[in-house]
């Protein structure tokens, strides 16, 4: 009978090293029947067996101390300079005289490497699965002044739709917003959204994949029900299709650099533009349009929750004797009645509330200068 390691290995010819089923009985000299019971198990820990004896593999036993030994070596070597299985067989095969096969190779090697495996983001996606999310910059002119303008853009991974708006800032509520506004134009939610290590969303970068979430970013997700999925450190590649439609939005959608009275009039074009290259644009090796791959992938998304999220930035606030509330060196005024209290202070993209108690106690348009009152 078959060791649980034994099945293990069976099963890695089979599945990534694409072997018959054939080829693998010949090679490790057993019966195709017991192949094919080690390749029907859906988990190898229902085949139980308990061996009374360590384990004896004659043809990688010899050579098993020298491969962790090179592996042991390599932490202390340049990460584009390290042993890879393959040379690792080959300097087996050149200074020890191995007789044994390359995949066995690649199979100790595997089963000696420590650490948790790198995690890769797919580059399939079925409908309504997933999102991609990220930030651009781009210059407009607005109101006949030249201004540097962030572009929040989302893309459905599987239809290819692409959704784009721009604000003046990167902050929290500007991330959140532009998520309100990406889900109400797609018409659903995807499972997962994919993102960069923003700080907007990331408190802390843990271990692998893992990470420690913003609690306001949480609240985002919690209330329209989606996954965040972050990328490994440095490996922007992995959302590829919105770092691509960044540039792309930026030489197309922007060029030449846009004269807009506002930024709502600069939004209408770039929502126009979104809904013109849904129509124009086909996907990727195949003849249907983005749009009618949207209209599909609509039907896969989750729904829209019944109110919208408060995309805003909570902060307690103390306001001073003039009855007034600061926020990045601005001056809003409440209620004389409320001078010298602790407050809340919602800051919207567009507006201030200040509220005492749970109670809406003033409201302002925001104020991007400095010293303003």
């Amino acid at each position: 009978m078959l060791e649980v390691v034994q099945v293990d290995y069976i099963r890695w010819l089979h599945e990534r090293q694409g072997k018959s089923i054939r080829q693998i009985a010949r090679e490790l000299g057993h019966s195709r029947k017991t192949v094919r019971k080690a390749l029907g198990l859906t988990d190898v820990r229902d085949h139980k067996y308990t061996r009374k004896k360590p384990t004896v593999c004659p043809v990688t036993d010899p050579v098993k101390e020298i491969v962790k030994t090179w592996l042991q070596e390599d932490k202390m070597r340049p990460l584009k300079q390290r042993h890879t299985a393959h040379r690792i067989y080959e300097r087996l095969v050149e200074e020890y005289g191995f007789q044994g096969g390359e995949s066995t190779v690649r199979w100790l090697v595997a089963q000696l490497r420590d650490g948790p495996s790198e995690v890769h983001i797919p580059l399939a996606f079925n409908l309504g699965q997933a999102a991609q999310c990220d930030w651009g910059e781009a210059q407009a002119i607005i109101a006949g002044e030249p201004r540097r303008v962030y572009l929040f853009c989302m893309r459905l991974c599987a239809s290819r739709v692409s959704f784009v708006t721009a604000f003046l800032h990167q902050k929290q509520e500007a991330f959140f917003k532009g998520h309100r506004l990406a889900f109400e134009f797609f018409g659903g939610v995807p499972q997962r959204v994919i993102y960069d290590n923003l700080r907007t969303a990331v408190q802390k970068i843990l271990k692998g994949t893992n990470r420690r979430e913003q609690e306001a970013f949480v609240a985002l997700r919690s209330h329209y029900l989606f996954q965040a999925d972050f990328c490994n450190a440095a490996q922007a590649h992995e959302k590829g299709q919105v770092e691509n439609l960044v540039g792309y939005a930026r030489r197309n959608f922007l060029v030449p650099v846009p004269e807009c009275a506002s930024l709502t009039e600069l939004n209408q074009l770039l929502y126009a533009k979104c809904l013109e290259y849904a129509e124009k644009r086909s996907l990727p090796g195949g003849s249907k349009s983005v749009a009618a791959v949207w209209a599909e992938e609509k039907k896969h998304l989750l729904p829209l929750p019944p109110q919208s999220f408060a995309c805003c930035r909570l902060l307690d606030v103390k306001s001073d004797s003039y009855a007034r509330v600061r926020f990045e060196n601005n001056f809003y005024s409440v209620p004389t009645t409320y001078a010298r209290r602790w407050l809340t202070l919602k800051a919207f993209v567009d507006r201030i509330e200040v509220y005492g108690k749970d109670k809406l106690i003033a409201s302002h348009p925001r104020l991007y200068g400095r010293g303003q009152e």
